[in-house]
């Protein structure tokens, strides 16, 4: 197993002077960020388009601000990407730096928040499309699909959604060109089974008036995350069953 990248977005009620405010925290943020970057969108632009980018001081991840959301966005190497432990060690530790600050900022609560895990399953020896056709949307065609994707949302806990998507993915060696470039030129080194697991607390949101999320939520976030990438994805994949 593959853990390629991750996504944590914290959403929020518009924040007023974003950018002047931020600065005031730079030393905060500096443990891990390097210092801002103030992006030259007008005042007027809308509100979800990153007004500030900062990134780690190792380059793995990039933090963006807009006035109504956070998106730290991590890329993982060899040294972290075969275990979601130290993946979810280091995400958390940053996760947590941003949102006190932002706690801070805000004059209202928070809204939800989400994180979405793109993992690779480089395993198992099965055909991925087969694995997809067969046990998870029992197919039955006299074509054999070149490619096959599919996604099934779950709730849980009356807050959370819990979406995963399942995709074969072909990983190729050689060099494109230019975007009029054909594959042919390259070596197809892997197929594998590729999937995104998208944790959120959109749900309560969405239907609770008198929802409020909470950093707590945010580690609910993780635990449910981490359960299923260490205790359920296996079997889904191997057997097409998944138990909440």
């Amino acid at each position: 197993m593959i853990i390629q990248n991750t996504n944590f977005n914290i959403i929020y009620p518009r924040i007023q002077n974003l950018r002047r405010k931020i600065v005031e925290f730079e030393e905060k943020l500096s443990v891990y960020f390097l210092p801002s970057n103030i992006l030259p969108i007008p005042d007027d632009a809308p509100e979800e388009i990153p007004r500030i980018s900062m990134t780690t001081k190792n380059g793995h991840s990039i933090l963006n601000l807009s006035l109504t959301g956070a998106s730290l966005t991590t890329n993982y190497d060899e040294v972290f990407r075969n275990s979601w432990k130290n993946c979810a060690e280091y995400l958390n530790d940053r996760v947590n730096n941003v949102y006190n600050i932002l706690d801070t900022l805000k004059q209202e609560r928070f809204l939800f928040n989400g994180l979405s895990t793109q993992i690779l399953f480089d395993d198992t020896h099965d055909d991925p499309v087969s694995m997809i056709k067969e046990r998870l949307l029992n197919l039955k065609t006299n074509a054999n699909p070149y490619d096959l994707s599919c996604k099934v949302t779950f709730i849980y806990e009356n807050n959370y959604y819990i979406n995963i998507t399942f995709e074969n993915v072909r990983l190729y060696e050689g060099l494109i060109t230019s975007l009029n470039s054909s594959l042919s030129s390259l070596e197809e080194r892997a197929h594998v089974m590729g999937i995104t697991l998208d944790v959120n607390d959109r749900y309560g949101f969405n239907y609770s008036k008198s929802y409020s999320s909470d950093y707590s939520k945010v580690q609910r976030i993780f635990n449910i995350t981490t359960d299923i990438i260490n205790n359920k994805l296996g079997k889904l994949i191997s057997e097409g069953v998944f138990e909440l």
